[in-house]
């Protein structure tokens, strides 16, 4: 006689055994997945910042009285003692240096005083540096060692 009972499909200890795998790997690869979108953010960020720094030099070059103020969270873009723009930081991306630190540049585009270097940190301490040269004003991005 013939056993015409053959299973074809998984069986129930086989699935929950590779659902439990795929969880467990699924699991191990979020975190580096924030720490990437983070990164992002981060270059983003500083990317933006060096953008409007450069804008605001742009700005005192054709004599209009702009300023940065940079904030732990975020930077202001100033007009004539006024807040044109708030720029806040996404979130675990801070500014590593003083409060209120305002950023101006004379009539020829030079920084007014000496040159500075702006660091932006995310929370796993990676970062960015914004360097902006004392004589010509000119703004670079480079990442933290």
């Amino acid at each position: 006689m013939t056993c015409l009972n053959k299973s074809t499909g998984f069986s129930l200890v086989e699935l929950i055994i590779s659902i439990s795998i795929i969880a467990l790997l699924a699991g191990m690869a979020v975190p580096a997945l924030n720490r990437v979108v983070e990164k992002q953010a981060l270059s983003s960020y500083a990317h933006q910042l060096a953008g409007d720094i450069r804008y605001v030099r742009h700005r005192k070059i054709n004599r209009e009285n702009y300023s940065i103020t940079l904030k732990k969270k975020s930077y202001e873009i100033i007009k004539e003692n006024a807040i044109l723009e708030i720029i806040n930081a996404p979130k675990g991306i801070y500014y590593d240096g003083p409060n209120n630190k305002k950023i101006e540049f004379s009539y020829s585009g030079a920084t007014a005083g000496e040159g500075m270097t702006i660091r932006l940190l995310d929370s796993y301490g990676d970062g960015y540096e914004i360097r902006i040269t004392p004589v010509t004003g000119r703004v670079r991005i480079y990442p933290n060692p």
